[in-house]
């Protein structure tokens, strides 16, 4: 099943995760939740996934980059590469 987490970039100008978790419920018949965070968004993502299943992060260069970050952190806490 897909499911969708809604989460806010750095930038200023981001739309809140929670705004942006409601537009894409009207848009959608997706569940969808919000994080405040990359490192939120990518715990609660992990949460939901077997090892069979798929991650996919968009969003502008720098967001996608903030979750790779949560990601190698995620793995140096875990001692993984």
């Amino acid at each position: 099943t897909s499911q969708i987490i809604a989460t806010q970039s750095g930038h200023p100008r981001a739309m809140p995760p929670e705004e942006l978790a409601e537009t894409i419920r009207s848009m959608v018949d997706i569940p969808t939740a919000a994080e405040p965070n990359a490192t939120a968004a990518l715990k609660s993502a992990l949460a939901i996934v077997n090892e069979n299943q798929l991650i996919i992060a968009t969003g502008s260069v720098f967001h996608v980059a903030s979750i790779r970050v949560a990601w190698m952190e995620r793995n140096n806490q875990n001692g993984s590469n």
